[in-house]
């Protein structure tokens, strides 16, 4: 899990990172990040999202209820109590 990705998905900032950073997240390109790797399609989606209004709105929205889904504290306790169970 990505610790800084994952805490600005939930703070309603939205993300763009490459693949390597959306592994385990569920983050799609379009839909709830802006997921690229190459340095011009990165900028690009930078550009993108700090001039248009409604795609940052969008991808706040999506990119929150994301994060509330993969990496709410209500989600998470479970899995780590299992996980330390077995320490």
């Amino acid at each position: 899990m990505k610790g800084k990705i994952a805490l600005a998905l939930a703070r309603g900032l939205p993300v763009v990172t490459t693949t390597v950073g959306a592994e385990g997240l569920r983050l799609v390109n379009g839909i709830n990040a802006v997921v690229a790797d190459d340095v011009a399609d990165i900028a690009r989606g930078c550009a993108e999202l700090l001039s248009d209004r409604a795609l940052w709105k969008r991808m706040s929205t999506a990119g929150h209820a994301t994060a509330q889904q993969r990496v709410a504290p209500e989600r998470l306790v479970p899995v780590v109590t299992t996980v330390l169970s077995l320490v």
